[in-house]
């Protein structure tokens, strides 16, 4: 059985690399400073696997990954898979200590949060975040919770054109690989799985390009919550109108014949 804030592990329990999978999340989960909330099911539970893609919206095409051969994979409570761990399983083992740190909000405090936010941003069309009864909303919660989400934030035509481009770089092998923090000096992990290149905004490359919309899209809406904070939240003004410096920004790839990427 599993809860929705499970994440859930299915793998073949017929298969050695699977069930090697298991012991290691039950060996890393044991050493937790807290409760690790996962579930395991097998891949051969037919009914528990069908209430899970009930649960979670798995789609057929995801359901036969969960139940393919040899395999181990993890749902988890959003629904995203993170599959391939009968390769390496530190992606679930890094996934499974994060949420060890995490602290679910009490059920009143959501429901404040949700009639307070969430509610009366949802209710807004078309490029919501610049209206400035958005703005007002954003600037509050930012100070009141510390956060705020933007969703849609990104047109959509900006965000394929990054994507282009951080695909070209690759595939033209203009990336180099990651590298850990301690580069060769760290014990055991000799650079991650990803591959990347730092992108400045001065350049006539298209990548170049890419990003300079990417980030002045973003120094605009900072500074239009920053203008509507000074009314509503003076101390996000101030917050806002302090950042002075950006850095180059990184474009990444992560190849699938490296499946890990430790950070």
């Amino acid at each position: 059985s599993f809860t929705a804030n499970d994440v859930v592990v299915v793998y073949d329990r017929n298969s050695k690399v699977a069930g090697e999978v298991v012991v290691a999340v039950e060996k890393d989960s044991a050493m937790a400073p807290k409760k690790v909330d996962y579930a395991v099911l097998p891949s051969s539970d037919a009914s528990s696997l069908a209430e899970l893609a009930r649960q979670r919206g798995l789609t057929e095409k995801e359901m036969k990954r969960l139940t393919k051969t040899h395999s181990a994979s993890a749902v988890l409570p959003s629904g995203a898979l993170i599959q391939n761990l009968e390769l390496d399983p530190w992606p679930l083992l890094r996934e499974l200590r994060y949420r060890t740190c995490l602290e679910y909000p009490k059920l009143d405090e959501w429901k404040e949060m949700e009639e307070k936010y969430f509610v009366p941003l949802r209710s807004m069309k078309g490029p919501w975040w610049k209206q400035p009864e958005a703005l007002d909303l954003l600037a509050k919660q930012l100070d009141e919770v510390g956060f705020v989400i933007i969703d849609d934030f990104l047109p959509e035509n900006m965000a394929r054109a990054m994507k282009a481009s951080n695909m070209k770089l690759y595939e033209e092998s203009e990336m180099q690989e990651g590298a850990t923090t301690g580069g060769s000096e760290r014990v055991g992990i000799p650079h991650r799985g990803d591959v990347l290149k730092w992108i400045g905004y001065d350049g006539e490359s298209e990548a170049s390009r890419c990003v300079s919309a990417f980030v002045e899209h973003i120094e605009q809406s900072m500074l239009a919550i920053g203008d509507a904070a000074s009314t509503v939240a003076p101390e996000v003004a101030r917050a806002v109108s302090s950042v002075k410096w950006r850095s180059e920004t990184m474009l990444t790839c992560y190849p699938g014949k490296k499946p890990r990427a430790i950070f």
